[in-house]
Formats: C-alpha cells, sequence, structure tokens
C-alpha cells in the first residue's frame, strides 16, 4: 500500500512541476470532455470556429432533446495541448452522451476486422474493385448503425412535443453523431466525469421523539437511489471514456464520404 502511495505521489508532484491542469467535478455536477487531435483539426482560428461549430450543433441537439434548460452548454474548462474543450451537463444529458460513445466503440471493434482484411487484400493486390467493396459495405453499415442509434435515443430520451421539430433535431442529431464517431476513428477521446453527492443519512432521534416521518423516509429513500444511478452512470462513463483512448486508430472507417440522410415525406429521415 506505502508503495502506491508513494506512486500516486510522485505522478501529483510531476503534474504540478509540468503545470498541467485538472478540473475536479462537484459533487451535483457532470462534464463531458472532448480532446481533440491538433494535426486533424487544425491549427487556424477559423479551423478552430468550424470544429466548434459542429460540436455546438450535437451539443445542442442532445440538449434540446432531452427538454435541457439550456441548449448551450457552460465551458467548464478549455486548453490548448490538444485542443480540449470540458461542457458542463446534467446526469440526463450525460446518459446520452454514455450511450452514443459506448455504441460507436462497440462499432468500431465489429468493423475493424472487415477493414484489416481490406488492407491485407490491398497489400496481396487484389483487384481494386473488391476493396473498394469493401469499403462501401463497411460505410454503408457504420451509416446505418449510427442512424439507427439517433431514432434509439430519441425513443428513450426526446421531450420534445412537436413532431416536426423532433424530427428536425433528429437529423442534426445523426449528422453530429457522424462527426463524433469521425473523430474517434481520427484518435479524439472522450472523458465523462459524473459527481456524486454524499450519502444521506436518517438522522439520530430520540426515543422520546420516535422514528422519522414516512415523509422523510420517502425522501431519503428516493435520495439514495438517486445517488445510486449516478454510481451506475459514473461506473459506465468511465469505461465509455476508457474505450475512446483503446480504439483503434490505424484502419480508417469514416473519412471518405458524408452521411447521407433520406428524407421521408412526412418530414423525418431514416
Amino acid at each position: 500500500m506505502a508503495k502506491k502511495v508513494a506512486h500516486v505521489s510522485s505522478i501529483d508532484d510531476a503534474f504540478t512541476a509540468l503545470d498541467v491542469e485538472f478540473e475536479r467535478v462537484g459533487s451535483e455536477s457532470a462534464e463531458v470532455g472532448f480532446l481533440l487531435p491538433r494535426e486533424v483539426v487544425g491549427e487556424t482560428l477559423k479551423d478552430l470556429t468550424g470544429e466548434f461549430n459542429q460540436l455546438s450543433k450535437l451539443v445542442r441537439a442532445v440538449n434540446e432533446l432531452v427538454g435541457a434548460a439550456d441548449y448551450d452548454p457552460r465551458v467548464v474548462t478549455i486548453s490548448s495541448s490538444w485542443w480540449q474543450v470540458f461542457l458542463d451537463l446534467d446526469p440526463n444529458q450525460i446518459l446520452v452522451w454514455v450511450l452514443a460513445i459506448e455504441r460507436i466503440s462497440n462499432l468500431f471493434k465489429s468493423n475493424l476486422e472487415i477493414k484489416h482484411l481490406q488492407r491485407q487484400l490491398g497489400e496481396k493486390q487484389v483487384a481494386s474493385e473488391i476493396t473498394e467493396l469493401l469499403d462501401r459495405e463497411i460505410e454503408k453499415r457504420v451509416a446505418a448503425a449510427l442512424q439507427d442509434l439517433a431514432v434509439e435515443i430519441r425513443r428513450d430520451h426526446a421531450k420534445i412535443a412537436d413532431d416536426a421539430r423532433l424530427n428536425e433535431v433528429e437529423t442534426q442529431l445523426r449528422h453530429g453523431l457522424y462527426y463524433l464517431a469521425k473523430r474517434m476513428n481520427q484518435g479524439a477521446q472522450i472523458e465523462i466525469n459524473v459527481g456524486i453527492p454524499e450519502e444521506p443519512n436518517a438522522p439520530q432521534s430520540d426515543s422520546d421523539e420516535g422514528p422519522p416521518d414516512v415523509e422523510f423516509q420517502a425522501r431519503l429513500a428516493e435520495a439514495k437511489a438517486r445517488i445510486a444511478k449516478l454510481r451506475d452512470l459514473r461506473t459506465r462513463a468511465r469505461a465509455a471514456s476508457a474505450e475512446t483512448l483503446n480504439l483503434d486508430t490505424s484502419a480508417h472507417l469514416l473519412l471518405t464520404q458524408d452521411l447521407h440522410i433520406e428524407q421521408q415525406p412526412n418530414g423525418s429521415s431514416r
């Protein structure tokens, strides 16, 4: 145990010496952070403005979909070693982000074998028609899966009453999910943090006062159930964040085409 403490202490000292910034998430807070490679985004103000505009569209779509009071979240931290931005969100919004990261990570894993096969065939000088066919198949599968993900998020999390507006936001969400998947495939990392309040306890009661009233017990049980859900969400968030560190970015899955959204007669997309 002493060795572990010493190791952690040495890491902390090194971070302090290097002026590494960090933010502590409050007990009632949650945040999602995007770490974007400079070589992918670019170095100019125009590059960064365009990137943040893409990110803003996705964030606004998620926030509006889940019924958030503010569509534009507060920026908690911004840094420039990589382009890093952390946004203040609530657990309902975080839940959608966790789901999206989980699905995109699994999607990459399921298609990487095909992509590696395509690359091996190319190295063996197999006819380009075959490798291009595999390329199109992967693009089609990935795009279809992202559209299905948007449908699932709409079905399970949407709080928008107006169907026409809901269709518009779903389309915006689909484009945003494609952007997110594309950046993850290019090496972007997502960090999701969830703060947990302290566990509430029933007050010590004197024997003369009797047990706490029923209403208090109900509020206590509700608070404990909420904290348990937040703990589960934090566990999923940490696992999803770790997955973005381990994605194989050597096989590019989503760099050649834009997502094609087919409009239906009723205004929705599929």
